[in-house]
């Protein structure tokens, strides 16, 4: 009977509370052994109950005997004397047809409720006990169940040995354990099933525990030995290695395996002695077994079912006595993992992805941008990438095995991920994928990728350049949801950048995207050094033309200067883009300066150029005089009524002005023309009156023009000393200042 399958019932008796729980079996101060582990559960499961155990001084294996249970449940009766009703005892395998019996057959008369686990059970009939005066259970997972756990170890067993040839087997049975020998058999027959091959059978012996290396002794001296010994427990197992040991060489002995039944000593397992075995789900508080009698004894409290006809009515169990079996029990292999892949992996297809929506989370680990190229749009990167989820179909019990197992990349279901803005992958290595017993997946792929970026508009600040980029992952299926929350650190960066970086989650209709965000800045002192300082460094040199005092030199050192800077703006490398950069609109400025110090310093040293110019300043300053004068006579004229016109238009070619006067405007008369130098020759021989030359008075308008002429001369060098210096100096701190931000 399964406790938890039960039918209700249509009548409550008192409800029952057992304030005292004893609990019966092992050797005290030997946590080790079979029945220590059992009672330590017990006494887990059920807080408050009491242990009685074999004393150790006993021996070895002591708490097994009838002896010392007939010892514990007389304990056991007379501490219930006074509330034998309020007791429940819970005991492993009572030794059958000795006084232990009798003592179990005399504690139940008193009124105790007693669970038994293991064993054959208690034959209420045979003694004379109702079932509707006793409360008796039997527990065991002897049931139907158990043949089916010894044929998944002879199965086990045939993956782990099984081969070509025929298996050489012995077997090994109990004295007084007959209700164990189908362990051996059933085990026997699961792995005739599995290994067509066969086996060959040596041999079979029955003893105790104690007398096994007696017994096994003189079939270890005979040849050939077995490859595997079956045993009905893990105890029994043990005893044969220790006999093997002691009678074989250590080769042989190297080459003997054992099956068991309990998982009793997991050292032995995973020295691959103890081939295979059997977890009763004994060991375990609060689970297996002990969570079985847990939920029957609450509810014979709950109802207040007071005998074993209530417990049997309540259940819907046929017969005197209960059974009461758990089918938890499972195989324990000493290739763990390779049971774990044989019992997972029989029905799981790789193609398919888990039921429902799976949440995958993500990370870039120990990620170096080994390169990044704003000028052309990409960076690289070499990472970690490391996918995380949860497919429940790869889930097992920790009890099976505790670590994680290692698959392949092709033997489970991988999610669909791409990186939309990857331009080109390398795989560098792929590792398989670790699983968890959770049923947590763990992938890593070590990659190297190549991304694009949005660079136009950061490069337009170059050498003060940022940039914005991302690696945008991505995955192609609905049923999948994505976070990046395993993490993003970078190890190793760009030298030519500086580099922060974040992750940011994206999602539109179709997927979820995890944005691994970067931004990069540009480190700019080594910008300083090749082209801003020394472009700097050359106009002041050149600006040092506006003190040199021969014009010469001057024009020399302004060349040399504009052509090192034209030399500088070609060595250092800049982008090659169609927007203006704040590195070309430098090196243009500088270039423009350097042209204006060669221009004033060749104005300076060609005299004629700038005696044009002086002229032509003169000229525009005179026009301007006279326009103003003309306006001054023309408004005086009006206000004093004449009305006559500073100027009239000349009515005939032959029509002469008077003397001394141009478009009726008295002029000055003009020395040194060709009829003055023929009069001047013809006085001078006699021919003619001579030349006479008389100083004449300037007029107050001459004066006044004359005041307002310029210099006899422009100084160049004071326009660059007093303007263009300065001025390149507000314009250069500007732009550093700024760094492009008005770009």
């Amino acid at each position: 009977m399964d406790a938890p399958r039960r039918r209700a019932s249509s009548e409550r008796a008192t409800v029952l509370n057992f304030t005292r729980i004893l609990l019966i079996g092992g050797r005290c101060g030997d946590p080790d052994s079979w029945y220590s582990k059992f009672a330590a559960a017990g006494v887990a499961s059920f807080p408050g109950s009491q242990h009685l155990c074999s004393p150790y001084d006993a021996g070895q294996f002591a708490e097994y005997s009838d002896a010392f249970h007939e010892k514990a449940l007389r304990d056991a009766t007379a501490a219930a004397a006074d509330s034998p009703r309020q007791t429940l005892v819970i005991s492993g395998a009572v030794p059958a047809g000795g006084a232990a019996e009798d003592a179990l057959v005399n504690m139940l008369r008193t009124g105790v409720a007693a669970i038994e686990a293991f064993g054959s059970g208690l034959n209420l009939t045979r003694h004379s006990l109702a079932a509707a005066d006793v409360l008796y259970v039997h527990a065991s997972p002897e049931g139907a169940a158990s043949p089916d756990a010894g044929a998944a170890l002879g199965r086990e067993l045939c993956r782990l040995k099984g081969g070509a040839t025929r298996l050489r087997v012995a077997r090994f049975y109990l004295t007084g354990r007959s209700d164990l020998d189908f362990r051996v058999d059933s085990t026997l027959a699961g792995f005739a099933e599995a290994c067509p091959v066969g086996y060959s059978d040596l041999w079979s012996i029955s003893a105790s525990v104690e007398g096994a290396t007696q017994a096994v002794a003189p079939y270890f001296a005979s040849k050939p030995l077995p490859e595997v010994i079956l045993a009905p427990n893990d105890d029994s197992a043990r005893a044969l290695l220790s006999a093997a040991r002691q009678t074989l060489q250590e080769e042989e002995y190297s080459m003997l395996g054992t099956t068991g039944w309990d998982n009793s000593f997991p050292d032995l397992v995973s020295a691959r002695k103890i081939l295979v075995t059997v977890d009763q789900m004994v060991f375990y508080p609060n689970l297996g077994m002990w969570r079985t009698l847990q939920q029957l004894v609450q509810t014979v409290q709950d109802i207040g079912l007071s005998s074993t006809a209530a417990v049997a009515a309540e259940f819907d169990v046929e017969g005197a006595t209960v059974d009461v079996s758990w089918s938890s029990a499972s195989t324990v292999s000493s290739d763990p993992v390779g049971l774990l892949l044989e019992e997972q992996m029989s029905s799981y297809d790789p193609r398919v992805p888990p039921v429902g929506r799976t949440s995958v989370e993500t990370g870039l680990r120990n990620v170096s941008v080994t390169h990044f190229t704003p000028f052309d749009g990409t960076f690289e990167l070499v990472y970690w990438l490391h996918l995380s989820w949860v497919d429940p179909r790869l889930e097992w019990a920790m009890r099976k095995h505790a670590d994680p197992i290692e698959l392949q990349l092709d033997q489970i279901w991988m999610p669909p991920f791409l990186f939309l803005n990857e331009y080109s992958r390398n795989t560098l290595s792929s590792v398989p994928a670790v699983v968890m017993p959770s049923g947590r997946v763990s992938v890593e792929h070590y990659l190297r990728s190549t991304f694009l970026c949005h660079t136009e508009k950061g490069i337009s600040h170059f050498p003060f350049d940022e940039y914005d980029c991302a690696a945008s992952l991505a995955v192609s299926n609905l049923a999948v949801s994505m976070d990046g929350g395993l993490g993003f650190d970078v190890v190793h960066e760009d030298p030519n950048f500086y580099a922060s970086f974040s992750t940011a989650l994206d999602a539109d209709e179709r997927r979820d995207v995890v944005l691994y965000k970067l931004h990069f800045t540009r480190h700019s002192f080594k910008m300083w050094l090749r082209l801003i300082v020394p472009a700097i460094l050359l106009n002041l040199v050149g600006f040092i033309a506006f003190w040199i005092p021969a014009p010469g030199d001057s024009i020399a050192l302004g060349v040399t200067a504009l052509l090192c800077t034209l030399a500088l703006r070609v060595s250092v490398d800049m982008p090659d883009t169609s927007d203006v950069t704040w590195s070309e609109l430098f090196m243009t400025i500088n270039v423009s300066y350097q042209a204006l110090v060669c221009f004033f310093s060749f104005l300076d040293f060609n005299g004629s150029i700038s005696r044009r110019i002086q002229r032509a300043g003169r000229s525009w300053r005179r026009g301007r005089v006279r326009m103003r004068r003309i306006e001054r006579s023309t408004s005086q004229g009006e206000r004093n009524g004449q009305g006559q016109p500073y100027f009239r238009e000349r009515e005939g070619a032959d029509e002469e002005e008077p003397s001394g006067q141009r478009d009726g405007v008295p002029r000055r008369r003009e020395t040194g023309g060709p009829s003055d130098l023929l009069a001047a020759a013809r006085a001078s021989a006699g021919v003619g009156p001579a030349l006479s030359l008389r100083k004449r008075r300037p007029s107050p308008e001459s004066l006044a023009e004359a005041a307002e002429e310029p210099p006899a001369d422009i100084d160049f060098d004071w326009v660059g000393r007093r303007i263009v210096v300065p001025s390149y100096v507000i314009v250069v701190s500007t732009m550093l200042i700024m760094q492009g931000k008005f770009i």
